[in-house]
């Protein structure tokens, strides 16, 4: 991921100075851009917290959509004027995901957690309420930008799907664990 953010930067961005923090002889050095990955993000959340954050963007932000997790909560901390998530994946298994990516770009819109599985997730998920659905996209939809597979602007950029399926037999135990 790291590599293809440093090429998309020498293409797009070709003025803005950036850097890779990777590896084990990692140092800090003055640029626009500070590349690095979300476990030395966690493992030198210290040394990252001094350095002048104005725009703390996230890729593969599905890595945080669990609130509970130790690199959910070390990101959420950091201090930054702006913070943007992005996901091909923003909800998988439940809202409490969506919340916590609003956690991170815009801690106590959607109120805590506690507050916003009583006003929006139990209602939504378990009984499909249309009102609720229709609110929750009205105070979410200004804040997301969202491109899907099918738009023709950008198909041309996404590479074709691939599907290769893999067949396992499982033994009498598995199987019946799995039944």
């Amino acid at each position: 991921l790291l590599s293809n953010w440093e090429n998309e930067i020498e293409k797009f961005a070709p003025t803005l100075s950036y850097f890779s923090y990777y590896g084990t002889k990692r140092t800090l050095q003055e640029s626009d851009i500070l590349l690095t990955s979300y476990d030395i993000a966690r493992r030198d959340s210290d040394i990252l917290k001094k350095v002048g954050i104005d725009c703390l963007i996230i890729d593969e932000a599905q890595k945080i959509k669990n609130s509970d997790t130790t690199i959910a909560k070390t990101l959420k901390s950091f201090k930054a004027k702006y913070k943007i998530a992005l996901s091909g994946t923003p909800v998988e298994n439940n809202l409490s995901e969506l919340w916590s990516l609003f956690d991170f770009t815009l801690p106590k819109y959607l109120k805590s957690l506690k507050d916003f599985t009583k006003n929006y997730a139990q209602d939504i998920e378990i009984n499909k309420d249309r009102q609720k659905i229709k609110k929750l996209k009205q105070i979410t939809a200004p804040f997301m930008l969202r491109r899907l597979k099918t738009d023709k602007s950008i198909i041309n950029d996404l590479p074709d799907k691939i599907v290769v399926d893999e067949y396992a037999t499982m033994t009498k135990e598995q199987a019946s664990l799995y039944k």
